[in-house]
């Protein structure tokens, strides 16, 4: 935690000798009026498989970019960061919508 409170994004290495995870966390704000109905409406967490389709490649490798601009300090940066936060957000939600059984869209 204390990394991610001090922006930083080198590697955590924990070296256990298997395959390698990657796991990317992010954190996006809005206001908590507007999106309660969309938000309480999602689990606490979900999962999405984005190699399904070419689009997938476009989310996966854009996931990249943010660690990339997060850790070089441009000018700019923050705004880039909060821009490509929204749009994965909105990609990956709708991922998770498509894969809901019929009955649990509307």
């Amino acid at each position: 935690m204390q990394k991610l409170m001090n922006h930083d994004l080198t590697p955590l290495r924990a070296r256990g000798g298997g395959e390698t995870t990657r796991i990317v966390c992010g954190f996006m704000a809005c206001d908590p009026h507007l999106g309660r109905p969309i938000l309480n409406g999602l689990p606490p967490v979900f999962k999405v498989n984005v190699r399904t389709d070419r689009s997938g490649q476009w989310l996966e490798n854009s996931i990249f970019h943010p660690l990339d601009e997060a850790a070089s300090g441009r000018v700019g940066s923050d705004a880039m960061l909060a821009k490509l936060s929204e749009a994965l957000f909105v990609d990956t939600l709708r991922r998770y919508v498509a894969s809901l059984p019929e009955h649990q869209t509307g």
